[in-house]
C-alpha cells in the first residue's frame, strides 16, 4: 500500500484528472478541491492544496464491483495539522473487488468551512461594529426572508450597515478563510448564491464566526492570522445574496461537507447584554 501511494502521488502531480462534477457548496473560487488520479483500475482522491485552513469535506460515491478504503460515503475534518493547506494529501483509495468482471465508480465531493466537534461555551459575543456606533436589525433569528426556523441560517443576525462600514471581531480567534474577490451581488441564486464575500474566524471553543457580504477587496485581515475581540476584520458590502447593504453574522458548526447549523449567541450592548436582538431595533455597542 505505500508503494501504492507513493506511485499515485508521483502519478497525480503529472496526470490529474479533474473531478467528476463541481463540489455542492463551493464556498470561494477553487478554495478548497478534490481531484483524481488513476493508475490502471486502481483510483485516488486527492485533498489538493488550499486556501482555507479548516474544512469539513464529505464524499460520496457508487461503486460497482469495486471496494475503497475508507468506505464511501465518508467524511473528513480536514485541519493544517492533519492536512498541511499546500500539499497534495490522498483521502481515498479505491480499485476493483476483481478485474474477472465489469466493474465501475463515480464520486462527488461537498465540503463546508470549519471543522466538526465545537461546543458552544456560552461566551457573550460583542457586536459586530465600532463601539459607540448603533445599527438596526434588519433580520434575526428566525426570520422571515432567509433566517427560517429549522434552517441553517436560523440563529443569523442581519445589520444595516452602508458600504465601507469597519466590521470588527465579535470574539477573539484565528481567521480561517477570507473570500474578497467578489463585486456582484442580489436575489438570484443561480448568480449570487457563492458570491458573497467573508471573513471566517475560528474561536477557542471550536464555533466559527461567519461575517459575510463583503465589500470588495474589503478584507483587512489574511488568513491565518489571530484576532481579538474589537479588532478591525473587514468592510461591510453588498455582495452575494443580498437585497441591500449589510453585515449578515453568524455563529456556526459543521454538520458534514453538507450543511451546518448555527447557534444562538448573546450579545453585549451599550444597556446590557441581550440573549436575542429583536428585528427592527437598534442597538449601540
Amino acid at each position: 500500500m505505500k508503494r501504492l501511494v507513493a506511485a499515485l502521488l508521483t502519478l497525480t502531480l503529472l496526470t490529474l484528472q479533474p473531478q467528476a462534477g463541481q463540489a455542492q457548496h463551493n464556498f470561494g473560487n477553487n478554495h478548497l478541491r478534490v481531484e483524481e488520479s488513476k493508475d490502471n483500475a486502481r483510483f485516488a482522491l486527492w485533498l489538493m492544496p488550499r486556501q482555507v485552513l479548516d474544512a469539513t469535506v464529505t464524499i460520496t460515491g457508487n461503486l460497482d464491483n469495486m471496494q475503497s478504503t475508507p468506505a464511501l460515503p465518508c467524511t473528513f475534518d480536514i485541519t493544517e495539522q492533519k492536512y498541511p493547506t499546500t500539499k497534495a494529501t490522498a483521502l481515498v483509495h479505491g480499485q476493483p473487488r476483481t478485474t474477472s468482471a465489469p466493474y465501475h465508480y463515480d464520486w462527488k465531493y461537498n465540503w463546508r468551512i470549519g471543522v466538526r466537534g465545537g461546543r458552544a461555551d456560552g461566551t457573550v459575543y460583542a457586536l459586530p461594529f465600532q463601539k459607540g456606533t448603533s445599527h438596526v436589525v434588519a433580520q434575526s433569528y428566525g426570520g422571515t426572508v432567509s433566517h427560517f426556523a429549522g434552517t441553517e441560517k436560523e440563529f443569523a443576525v442581519d445589520f444595516r450597515m452602508p458600504t465601507g462600514t469597519t466590521v470588527r471581531a465579535a470574539r477573539s480567534g484565528q481567521v480561517v478563510a477570507i473570500k474578497a474577490d467578489s463585486n456582484s451581488g442580489g436575489m438570484d441564486p443561480k448568480q449570487f448564491e457563492f458570491a458573497g464575500n467573508y471573513v471566517m474566524i475560528r474561536h477557542s471553543d471550536g464555533t466559527y464566526g461567519s461575517y459575510l457580504h463583503l465589500k470588495q477587496n474589503g478584507a483587512l485581515v489574511r488568513i491565518g492570522q489571530m484576532v481579538s475581540t474589537g479588532d478591525a476584520i473587514a468592510l461591510s458590502g453588498n455582495t452575494g445574496m443580498s437585497q441591500g447593504p449589510h453585515l449578515h453574522f453568524e455563529v456556526f458548526m459543521p454538520i458534514d461537507g453538507k450543511s451546518i447549523k448555527t447557534i444562538p449567541v448573546r450579545f453585549k450592548t451599550a444597556t446590557g447584554v441581550q440573549d436575542r436582538l429583536l428585528q427592527g431595533a437598534t442597538y449601540t455597542n
